[in-house]
């Protein structure tokens, strides 16, 4: 695992050398070139990229502060595993729901052609939590506890979100 760690953090450091050397740009470029042959106007928007990507390691403070937030969220994604995995009545340490939460999402994000990875995060719980030796119902169990933290916070978010799309322009505050 070292190995591989130490594999994906070289990868990491080229990739962030080749974005600073002008990946982007050169991303750009052909995206620009394509879009023109298409006559696709609105990909003329992605004008920038590689300027604003390059204004992003300007400022390495915000950066790591950025992934100070996501390990941050992370770690408190591997906490809510170990919490429902202990109201299921299994135990996790930190390592491991950090593992499976990690696991998950990366199974989650895969899956991106089925809406809402509906049946794929938690087939990759069930696959994931099996490495750790816990059953499949309990792995299910996790990712169904997932989802429902996903609805309770969702529907909400959409209905105030649908409230705020039916008032009226004028009322609106704007920032």
């Amino acid at each position: 695992m070292a190995g591989g760690a130490g594999l994906a953090a070289l990868g990491a450091a080229g990739f962030v050398v080749a974005q600073w050397f002008g990946l982007a740009g050169l991303i750009e470029r052909g995206i620009m070139r394509l879009s023109r042959s298409f006559g696709w106007a609105p990909l003329g928007e992605i004008a920038g990229l590689d300027e604003a990507i390059r204004g992003i390691y300007r400022r390495p403070g915000r950066a790591g502060l950025a992934c100070l937030h996501h390990t941050v969220s992370w770690l408190l994604g591997g906490a809510e595993v170990c919490l429902a995995l202990h109201l299921i009545g299994t135990e996790a340490g930190l390592a491991e729901g950090t593992v499976i939460e990690a696991l998950g999402q990366a199974t989650k994000a895969a899956g991106f052609v089925v809406p809402g990875a509906l049946g794929v995060a938690e087939g990759g719980y069930v696959l994931t939590c099996h490495l750790f030796g816990l059953p499949a119902d309990v792995a299910v169990a996790l990712g169904l506890m997932k989802r429902l933290r996903e609805v309770v916070l969702g529907v909400p978010a959409l209905l105030a979100w649908r409230w705020m799309e039916g008032r009226p322009a004028v009322n609106r505050v704007m920032t």
